[in-house]
């Protein structure tokens, strides 16, 4: 599904929190034969740790959602679009995302609901802002990812609440 990835050397995997950068990276890492980071390598909201931990292994495929302002310095950036509603719903079970995001975007605070305002917001702010300084842009909608061998249906995902994938 990704082989054609395969000739970057530095692939930064990112969108909202919740709309499935991890499941995408590793997708992308397995097809691709690149090295995975996990956001827990580098400090989550830190980019230049980011692009430090890549350079020292390309190739790669850098799983980073944090990095939404950072993605102009990567060589390839690919972002998850996902339907915010489901991004809600996501964040619904990670009310430690929820918190870190009401203060990253605190202007979400005067629209209600941060479940709802924060992917649209997200979006905003990356597409607005940093996608237009980004040469190679791939834009993956969640939904595409099903075709994948690593996809997990969502009725096998019962419980789960966050970082879960099979092998």
């Amino acid at each position: 599904m990704f082989e054609y990835l395969k000739e970057y050397d530095e692939i930064l995997v990112t969108g909202p929190q919740r709309s499935g950068t991890t499941i995408c990276a590793r997708m992308i890492a397995h097809d691709t034969g690149h090295t995975y980071i996990d956001e827990a390598r580098f400090k989550i909201w830190y980019g230049d740790e980011a692009l430090k931990v890549a350079r020292e292994n390309r190739p790669c495929v850098v799983q980073g959602p944090g990095l939404l302002e950072w993605a102009f310095r990567f060589d390839t950036v690919v972002v998850m679009i996902r339907d915010p509603i489901d991004i809600g719903e996501s964040l619904k079970r990670s009310p430690e995302v929820v918190s870190r995001l009401t203060t990253e975007y605190p202007m979400s605070h005067y629209f209600g609901n941060p479940h709802r305002i924060l992917p649209l917001l997200m979006y905003e702010v990356f597409f607005q802002c940093t996608a237009r300084k980004i040469q190679n842009l791939i834009e993956v909608q969640y939904d595409s990812l099903e075709d994948h061998p690593l996809w997990i249906p969502k009725e096998e995902r019962v419980g789960w609440k966050r970082r879960q994938w099979k092998n």
